[in-house]
Parts: structure tokens; C-alpha cells; sequence
């Protein structure tokens, strides 16, 4: 592990990111710490803007952090071939992206997907075929290209980041991969011969109410997330206060669990940033990869760190 993240200041960061901040859906972020592999969430955090997210990315005088963020950070490399946007490199990709006013974007987004057949509309890259993730290229519901336009681009301007697989910058003392929340709770509910039941209700209409039921499955995550076994598959053991506790289980968006949840996966890719080419040949620097164990072929069960190592 690089000198640069051992240090006493560093921070873990897990992100559930949102295209259009504000004070009803918030960027939710959890704020960590990692000690001899103990995760110590210490406070959760709500960004209100998208300024105060890359207000975050480009300080680089604040200490050492590794984030794990809920953005897909590129598109499938046939659908760029296809729009005639750059393949280059990462960089490039998203700096093409950046300069399309989003109106534009979104009209090429539709027109494109209102040509291709069923089936097509939606291409996935590989990591989303694998994490039975969304396609990046959605416009609603749950829209992930918006994330992209928003997120991905602001990470792409933000120099001083390292990108794993995107733009790897040995010498940067702040690090980001990508994550998918959903990945971390599934496994869990695995372990317990269960799937994933539905943990989040959507507020943000007016005719839907916060269902007992999701709250019950929030409540059942939770306690399994501060369960021991949560580090066979992750490597670590998760603490929080009850304070936070609550705020997962009350949050009836279930955005301050995934925020927990990719902490979780921060703390994976910190202990295993090194090895991450090796866990991952496949990873494409053009389109991103989701860093998750699960996706490992075939999946491992991760090992506690046998050296004590502090990472705050």
C-alpha cells in the first residue's frame, strides 16, 4: 500500500451521489475511518449542491482520502463508438460529454435509444452485466446518464484524483473508485439464503408513503452491516453510533445506507488498491469499473488484514 494513504489523516469516504442536489435529496456521504480492519463510520454528511461535491474533489490540501462513489464513470465503448464520441481515453470521453449542453445531451441520448431495437435501447458495460447493474446511458426513473453528466464529468476536471481504472495518478494522495451500494447489501443477504428485498420508498412523490415494510428490510441491513459477518466478504467490521444507525433506517430514500454501503466498499479498495488490475483484468479505463469482491471471478472471501494499519 502506498505511503501516501498510510498516514494518520486520511479519511474513507463512501458517496451516494444524485444529479440534482438539493435539501430534500441531498449527495449523501459517509465519513469514515479504518483501523486494523475496523471501519468506523464517524459522521454522515449532506451536500446540498453539486458544488459542494466538487468542492470536495479539488481540495487538495485537505488530508489523504480514498472515496467510493455511486456514479457510473463511463459508457459502454460500442455506444461511444456508435454517438462518434471520443474512445481515446477517459479524459477525453468526458470532456466530450462536458462540452454538449446538457439539453443536447439528453436529446442525443433519446434520439439514440428511440433508433435502436428492443433490447439495444440501453447498453450495459460489462461490469453492469455483472453487478446486474443499470445501463449508464438511462434518462429516468433512476437516471444514471444525468449522474454521469453531472458526476463523472466533474470527477474527470478534478486533476488532482486518481481514477482507478480510468486515470491512475501514483503520487495523488486523493483516490476514487467506482461503486454500486446494491452489491454489498446483496451479498449480506446472501449469507443468509435471502434476496435483497425492496429497502427504499420513493418521497419524492406526492402519492407515495414511507412503507413499514422497507423500513423493517432497512432496520434487518443494518443490523447485518454491524454484524461479524459482514468481514468475510468485505474484510472488515463496521462501527457506527446508534445516531447513525437510526439515520439508515429512518431515511425512508435509503440514500444514507448506500452511503454506509459504499464505505464499505471504499474500504475494500483501500485494502486491496494494489491488487485492484490484478482482481479486475477485464477493467476497461474507458468505461469504469465497479470495484466490489463480488466481482471477482470467481468471487474470494477476504481475508482481515494481518498488520495493523491506520487509515482515518
Amino acid at each position: 500500500m502506498s505511503a501516501l494513504l498510510a498516514t494518520a489523516e486520511s479519511q474513507l469516504w463512501g458517496i451516494d451521489f444524485t444529479s440534482a442536489p438539493c435539501k430534500k435529496k441531498p449527495i449523501v456521504s459517509a465519513k469514515a475511518s479504518l483501523f486494523d480492519g475496523d471501519l468506523s463510520i464517524n459522521d454522515i454528511c449532506y451536500w446540498q449542491s453539486l458544488t459542494d461535491f466538487q468542492e470536495f474533489l479539488s481540495q487538495t490540501s485537505q488530508p489523504p482520502w480514498l472515496a467510493s462513489v455511486d456514479i457510473p464513470l463511463g459508457m459502454p465503448t460500442q455506444f461511444l463508438e456508435d454517438l462518434q464520441w471520443p474512445t481515446s481515453s477517459w479524459h477525453a470521453c468526458l470532456m466530450a460529454i462536458k462540452a454538449l449542453p446538457k439539453p443536447q445531451f439528453k436529446e442525443t441520448m433519446a434520439t439514440f435509444q428511440a433508433e435502436q431495437p428492443t433490447g439495444k435501447k440501453q447498453p450495459k458495460r460489462l461490469c453492469d452485466a455483472l453487478a446486474k447493474a443499470q445501463s449508464p446511458t438511462k434518462l429516468h426513473y433512476i437516471p444514471t446518464a444525468l449522474m454521469l453528466y453531472e458526476g463523472a464529468t466533474r470527477i474527470a476536471t478534478a486533476s488532482n484524483v486518481s481514477v482507478w481504472p480510468c486515470r491512475v495518478i501514483e503520487t495523488s494522495n486523493q483516490r476514487l473508485v467506482e461503486a454500486y451500494p446494491a452489491l454489498v447489501l446483496r451479498s449480506i443477504s446472501a449469507q443468509h439464503q435471502k434476496k435483497l428485498r425492496p429497502y427504499k420508498s420513493d418521497t419524492q412523490k406526492s402519492d407515495t408513503k414511507p412503507s413499514d415494510d422497507h423500513k423493517c428490510e432497512r432496520e434487518w441491513l443494518v443490523n447485518q452491516l454491524t454484524s461479524p459477518g459482514i468481514k468475510s466478504s468485505y474484510g472488515v467490521s463496521l462501527t457506527c453510533s446508534n445516531t447513525i444507525k437510526q439515520a439508515m433506517i429512518e431515511d425512508a430514500t435509503g440514500d444514507t445506507l448506500d452511503s454506509v454501503a459504499c464505505c464499505i466498499q471504499a474500504a475494500w479498495a483501500y485494502h486491496h488498491w494494489e491488487k485492484l488490475s490484478h482482481y479486475f483484468p477485464n477493467a476497461s479505463s474507458v468505461e469504469g469499473w465497479i470495484v466490489d469482491p463480488t466481482l471477482i471471478s470467481p468471487p474470494v472471501s477476504t481475508p482481515s488484514p494481518k498488520h495493523k494499519e491506520t487509515y482515518l
